[in-house]
């Protein structure tokens, strides 16, 4: 359940800065779970920024691979299909990361890219 925004421009996408509490308030179905997935395409390369509430405060993520796969389905819903995009995301907070987008004529959405481990553990129940 995320709000999906295109924007007119890429420069548009990177100004952006959501107010906190108008964010809160109109980017969610259920209070306290607000998203909002800002975008902009031209010629193949996707300019995108995922906003979400996270403690009342607005957060911004540097690379989402399940908001693209949503952007994907968006677009083949409304004929933007077949589309092989390069979608730049982090930029903004200086943590750029790449993703690879393809929707095909049959609506089937992959995205992709490379991955650095940041983290592991293990749980024991």
């Amino acid at each position: 359940e995320q709000l999906l925004v295109p924007l007119a421009s890429r420069e548009a996408v990177l100004r952006a800065k959501p107010e906190p509490e108008q964010f809160k308030r109109n980017a969610a179905k259920v209070p306290g779970k607000a998203f909002a997935y800002l975008w902009h395409q031209q010629d193949g390369l996707a300019t995108v920024r995922l906003f979400f509430e996270q403690l009342g405060a607005v957060i911004e993520d540097p690379g989402t691979g399940s908001a693209c796969a949503n952007l994907g389905g968006w677009c083949a819903l409304n004929g933007l299909a077949p589309l092989a995009w390069r979608v730049e995301q982090g930029e903004a907070i200086q943590r750029p990361n790449v993703l690879y987008l393809d929707v095909g004529t049959d609506g089937a959405v992959l995205v992709g890219g490379r991955v650095m481990a940041m983290g592991e553990g293990v749980l024991q129940l």
